[in-house]
């Protein structure tokens, strides 16, 4: 997510980059489209939100689902 924060600054080029004489990638990619910088990081940033959301919810799916299955198949002692 924190990538939609670079490509929205693409047109601007304000963040300051890692090293000396480093291009901005995002500059450079969407050159002669540059208008659709803010779109584009507002996609990612949605898609990042929902990557997030299904991670957690398939997170608690597999953990519940795991719980229940050690609860009918005790381990042997």
């Amino acid at each position: 997510m924190v990538i939609s924060v670079y490509v929205k600054d693409a047109p601007f080029k304000k963040l300051p980059l890692i090293a000396k004489g480093l291009i901005h990638d995002w500059n450079w990619l969407l050159s002669g489209n540059l208008e659709i910088a803010e779109p584009l990081g507002d996609g990612i940033f949605i898609i990042g939100i929902l990557v997030w959301i299904s991670s957690i919810i398939i997170g608690f799916i597999f953990a519940i689902r795991d719980f229940r299955w050690y609860q009918e198949h005790a381990l042997p002692e």
